[in-house]
């Protein structure tokens, strides 16, 4: 029998292509291990980014408010003792100002209590805010209700724009907020009296003043 070579022509049966022939690798297949593997190394790259800092709380409105509130004094408070002779020195240069023969008494009266008060204190003879204002609204009254454009010949008197003058260096001097109303106030009667100046008799200079020096220096 002769060689017979078989031919897939003859069978009308298509070639194989050597690519049909190569057979696949398997893939293998997805676990639910292999996913928390991969969570667990992104994880792990991520780790290099910084979180944003947290950004600090706004102080509430109430701590805020809490931290620009001032208390406010009722009057009824007792000066320091530094204050206290801090008025009492004020008052000598106003009286030497005013240049009255009849306050040489009280102005030595008042260097007296000066010297009483650095040494021992002024526990017997503490005031307060109140009694100042008090003392100081009294003086005021009685040298603004005794003057007037004319007055008697006869009497001693003195200019009102001048006084005032002396007061107002005297409240200035004292650097006392809770006075700041008196200060406006002897402004405006000086300011009224640029036009028109008033005399009162020097009488009632001394009396002005001992209103004062009876409650600060009794």
């Amino acid at each position: 029998m002769d060689d017979y070579e078989y031919n897939p022509r003859e069978d009308n049966l298509p070639e194989s292509s050597p690519i049909d022939n190569q057979l696949e690798e398997p893939k293998p297949p997805v676990t639910e291990e292999h996913n928390k593997n991969n969570e667990v190394q992104n994880a792990d790259e991520g780790s290099d980014t910084v979180a944003p800092e947290p950004k600090p709380e706004k102080e509430s409105l109430t701590l805020q408010n809490n931290q620009n509130f001032t208390p406010q004094t009722n009057g009824n408070e007792f000066i320091s003792v530094e204050s206290h002779i801090r008025f009492l020195e004020s008052l000598i240069p106003m009286m030497t100002t005013l240049d009255t023969p009849t306050l040489e008494e009280d102005q030595l009266r008042i260097e007296k209590t000066i010297e009483k008060f650095k040494e021992i204190g002024n526990e017997e003879e503490k005031i307060r805010m109140n009694e100042i204002r008090t003392s100081l609204m009294t003086c005021l009254l009685i040298v603004e209700r005794s003057a007037k454009k004319e007055i008697v010949k006869k009497e001693d008197t003195t200019s009102l724009d001048k006084f005032l003058i002396s007061f107002h260096q005297f409240l200035v001097t004292l650097k006392m907020k809770e006075l700041d109303s008196f200060v406006a106030r002897v402004k405006h009667m000086m300011k009224e009296l640029k036009v028109n100046d008033k005399k009162f008799p020097i009488k009632k200079v001394q009396m002005a003043l001992q209103s004062i020096i009876e409650i600060i220096a009794p």
